[in-house]
C-alpha cells in the first residue's frame, strides 16, 4: 500500500498527470453503471453476438489461419515475457481478430487507446509489417500505482516493429487531440482505455471527424455500459471474447 501511495505521488508531480489521475480515481469511486443497466446491456450483447473466429474464417480462411498461427506463437512468447515483467499487466483481448482486420483492410493510419503490455499494439504492428505499410498511433497512461509502469508500457512490442509506432502516454484527453492534428484520417480505431460512458464518448467524438468513410471502429468491453449500444447502427457487429463483448463498426 505504501509503495502504491508513493507511486501515485510521483506520477502526480506533473499537473497534467495529476488531472488524469484525479479523474480516474473519481470515475473509479463514483462512475459505475447501475446494475440493471449493465444487465440490460449484457442481454443486448448476448442476443447479437457472433463468434469472431467463425466470422473471420468465412471472410478469408487463408488469412484467418495466418492470424491464428500468429496469435498462438505470440501468446506463448508474451506469457514468457510477462512472467519476468516488473509491472502486473492485464491479459490480452481479441488480438487474433485485430491482426486479421489489419491484414484484411490494410489501414494506413491506425489509432488505439489503452496499450498496457501491448497485446493489441503488437498485433497491429505485426500485421502492418506483413502488409508492408501503415503506422500505429497509441494513447495510454501508466499504471500510476506501480513503479516503472511508464517504462514497461508496450513491452510486448518487438524492437523491429517500433519504427511504425508512435506511443503517447499523457492520457487520452491530451493524446487524442494531438494525434488528430498530426494525421490526415483514421482508417481503424481501437478503444480500450477509459471505459466509462463519458470516456468512450470523448474518445469517439474526438476521432469521429477524422474517420475514413470505410473506417473500422472497435470498442472493447462494451458490456460495461450502454455507450456502444447507443451509437450502434444496424450493421454493427458484436463478438464474444471470454465472457466479455467486443463491438465493431464498419465491417
Amino acid at each position: 500500500m505504501l509503495k502504491a501511495i508513493l507511486n501515485v505521488m510521483r506520477f502526480s508531480a506533473r499537473p497534467d498527470h495529476r488531472r488524469v489521475i484525479s479523474k480516474k480515481i473519481i470515475a473509479k469511486l463514483g462512475g459505475s453503471t447501475a446494475k440493471e443497466v449493465r444487465e440490460e446491456v449484457r442481454r443486448w450483447c448476448s442476443e447479437r453476438s457472433n463468434e469472431y473466429s467463425s466470422w473471420a474464417r468465412e471472410q478469408d480462411p487463408v488469412l484467418w489461419k495466418e492470424a491464428s498461427n500468429f496469435a498462438h506463437t505470440f501468446e506463448l512468447n508474451a506469457r514468457a515475457q510477462l512472467s519476468k515483467a516488473n509491472v502486473r499487466f492485464g491479459g490480452g483481448g481479441a488480438y487474433s481478430l485485430i491482426y486479421f482486420l489489419v491484414r484484411k483492410r490494410r489501414p494506413e493510419f491506425v489509432v488505439e487507446t489503452g496499450v498496457a503490455a501491448g497485446w493489441s499494439s503488437a498485433a497491429v504492428l505485426a500485421a502492418m509489417e506483413r502488409n508492408g505499410s501503415g503506422h500505429l498511433w497509441s494513447s495510454d497512461f501508466p499504471y500510476f500505482r506501480q513503479a516503472r509502469a511508464a517504462e514497461e508500457i508496450g513491452l510486448l512490442v518487438p524492437p523491429e516493429l517500433r519504427k511504425r509506432w508512435t506511443l503517447l502516454i499523457d492520457g487520452d484527453e491530451k493524446n487524442l487531440p494531438m494525434i488528430m492534428r498530426e494525421i490526415p484520417r483514421v482508417d481503424m480505431f481501437h478503444f480500450d482505455s477509459d471505459k466509462t460512458y463519458k470516456g468512450r464518448t470523448f474518445a469517439h467524438e474526438t476521432v469521429k471527424p477524422k474517420l475514413a468513410q470505410d473506417a473500422v471502429v472497435i470498442f472493447d468491453d462494451i458490456q460495461d455500459n450502454s455507450h456502444f449500444r447507443d451509437i450502434a447502427g444496424p450493421d454493427a457487429m458484436v463478438f464474444e471474447e471470454r465472457n466479455k463483448y467486443l463491438g465493431v463498426l464498419g465491417l
